[in-house]
């Protein structure tokens, strides 16, 4: 693991408006302001430069052949994410970070996640940064918190509830994601508008959402933002944001974490959950912006690993239709 010089929280400067989604511990949604601009302004990306060096001009130059060799680097991620929380742990420990220090996340859900779980254990809790670099990130796990690893093969098994000090997203950035990549992202968008926000939806339906993607992405983390802000624990309101994900999160476990992406899972959970009236408007509208509708797996193996889904209580599954 390489050595970095992670800034204590106080040296991180005040971000301008324009780039940033800021949380707090009391998650006032007047406080959560996810204005988009077209570029990260030069002062954060000379921080960011500082604490990560090289791999920001990475992030910056990716093509489609760097997705794909960092899709491998993340599966090897998952493969050890055991080893890899174990690592990380020890070497915040041995710089050492005390209470008063962060850690920064850039990269994409993987990365967001297993940061943001050892921030939350970590000392019992240090503050963390998310720098999300795919458009999965940026809409949904980058925002509300949830931090979690897999475990024993199964999706998200082992987290906590642990908001970020701030999200920081630019769409510039996410302009070199690979098509399947933008379409996986928009998979947790497309979510957000099907239950919350007929607008938004139909960007989907009418239009073309490559071409509205930062209206897309700045409604879902502002709608996500408040539905968090009223339900942080996911005791009601939040159970929403499930929408899709029981039958996704099995089959992403049945199809062994790796040969389907998360968004294409929840654009396969997402139909069986549609009344009838709107299914098959769903289904065009997910199969226009490149997401699978049909997919062949074992439904046994994904019943048998819906019956063990965390979200369950008292031998009960809720699902949200």
């Amino acid at each position: 693991m390489t050595n970095v010089n992670i800034p204590n929280v106080g040296q991180i400067p005040n971000l301008p408006l324009g780039a940033v989604v800021e949380t707090n511990a009391t998650f006032r949604s007047n406080e959560l302001r996810p204005v988009m601009a077209g570029n990260i302004p030069d002062d954060i990306y000379a921080l960011i430069s500082r604490i990560v060096g090289e791999q920001l001009l990475m992030v910056e130059a990716a093509t489609e052949r760097d997705i794909e060799k960092n899709d491998k680097i993340a599966e090897e991620l998952k493969a050890d994410i055991k080893e890899t929380f174990s690592d990380m742990l020890e070497f915040l420990g041995n710089i050492p970070l005390t209470r008063s220090d962060c850690v920064i996340a850039l990269g994409g859900g993987v990365v967001g996640d297993l940061t943001g779980f050892t921030a939350a254990t970590y000392l019992r809790g240090i503050s963390y940064i998310q720098i999300p670099t795919t458009l999965l990130a940026a809409v949904d796990s980058s925002v509300g918190g949830k931090t979690a690893i897999d475990m024993e093969g199964i999706k998200n098994y082992v987290g906590a509830f642990h908001q970020p000090k701030r999200v920081i997203i630019d769409p510039e950035v996410l302009k070199t994601l690979p098509k399947r990549h933008v379409s996986n992202g928009l998979a947790e968008a497309l979510k957000m508008a099907a239950t919350f926000d007929e607008e938004l939806f139909s960007l989907f339906e009418e239009g073309e959402p490559t071409e509205n993607m930062e209206r897309i992405i700045f409604r879902s983390v502002e709608l996500k933002a408040r539905v968090v802000e009223q339900d942080e624990k996911e005791q009601g309101l939040r159970k929403v944001l499930n929408f899709g994900h029981t039958a996704a999160h099995a089959i992403e476990t049945a199809t062994g974490l790796g040969d389907l992406l998360h968004g294409e899972c929840v654009a396969l959970g997402i139909p069986p959950m549609c009344g009838e009236k709107i299914r098959d408007d769903v289904i065009a509208v997910l199969q226009n912006v490149g997401l699978p509708t049909e997919y062949i797996f074992a439904k046994s193996k994904v019943k048998e690993i819906i019956s063990h889904d965390k979200k369950s209580q008292g031998g009960t599954i809720s699902v949200v239709k």
